[in-house]
């Protein structure tokens, strides 16, 4: 047991303070995440709308825990890629329009959203304005990432 301090972006009373504490968040000692796909041979991918999340993993927090479920893992990279951008996005899209929170970006006009089907969008509600793969953890051991043998997420 300690004493720690959370930061939860989602207890912000306004959109300024929400982009705050997100900035916070990139020099924490513990950043707690996941992907939206793995590789089988360790690439991580991941898809953000305004780049806090893949900001975290690459660089700033001194460790990222990632909890995985299995069924994100892909066979190759190539297939990581697809898993997030025809999968994951789409539903975290979803999620995202779905949203009460008048402090979440709202998006209304994106294919994955209309068709749910990625449509390589670059309008003004695309949610997948970082595409990242990870491919080695500099410094070595700085993202560790727990696979759970059950389903988790999209």
């Amino acid at each position: 047991q300690g004493s720690y301090m959370i930061t939860d972006r989602d207890k912000a009373q306004t959109m300024e303070e929400r982009y705050d504490l997100m900035r916070q968040s990139l020099l924490c000692d513990t950043y707690l995440t996941s992907f939206n796909a793995v590789s089988e041979d360790g690439i991580l991918v991941n898809i953000d709308s305004v780049g806090n999340r893949t900001a975290a993993i690459t660089f700033g927090p001194k460790s990222v825990i990632a909890i995985v479920g299995m069924n994100k893992v892909c066979k190759a990279a190539e297939d990581a890629v697809i898993r997030a951008r025809t999968y994951a996005a789409p539903i975290n899209v979803y999620r995202c329009s779905c949203s009460s929170s008048p402090f979440l970006h709202s998006p209304q006009k994106t294919p994955c959203l209309i068709n749910g089907a990625c449509g390589d969008c670059k309008t003004d509600d695309c949610i997948c304005s970082y595409i990242v793969q990870t491919r080695m953890c500099k410094p070595a051991g700085r993202i560790k990432v727990i696979l759970v043998g059950e389903s988790l997420g999209f």
